[in-house]
């Protein structure tokens, strides 16, 4: 039984370095990360300024949520205190569901577009 174990651990470690050599002699992309990363880069900034009206109201949005909570929780972790950890944790978590709100709603808006893309 234990001759058979290590049969297969020996079989399971040659199939592994067969499928690393394989693995290495495949081509690398043609085209590098940092030039996929600039042609995405531009792309997002030509969208978020394509329409001036829609990048005024999303700077606008955020600023305004920005704005409100820090109001409501300004100074509320003033002397740092193990206190007024939970008072921060709300403000953590809207801020992080906000950003999550704010993602799903683009990507809902704008999976039509690149449906075909995707697809």
């Amino acid at each position: 039984n234990e001759q058979a174990d290590s049969s297969t651990v020996t079989f399971n470690n040659e199939y592994i370095e067969e499928q690393r050599e394989l693995l290495k002699k495949v081509e690398q992309y043609p085209t590098s990360q940092f030039w996929q990363f600039t042609v995405l880069f531009r792309r997002n900034i030509y969208d978020a300024f394509k329409d001036p009206t829609k990048f005024v109201r999303g700077v606008s949005l955020k600023l305004a949520v920005g704005l409100m909570i820090g109001t409501v929780w300004y100074k509320k972790a003033d002397p740092p205190l193990n206190e007024n950890i939970f008072p921060m944790q709300g403000a953590l978590f809207i801020l992080t569901i906000n950003s999550v709100i704010e993602t799903l709603a683009q990507t809902i808006i704008s999976f039509p577009i690149y449906r075909a893309l995707l697809i």
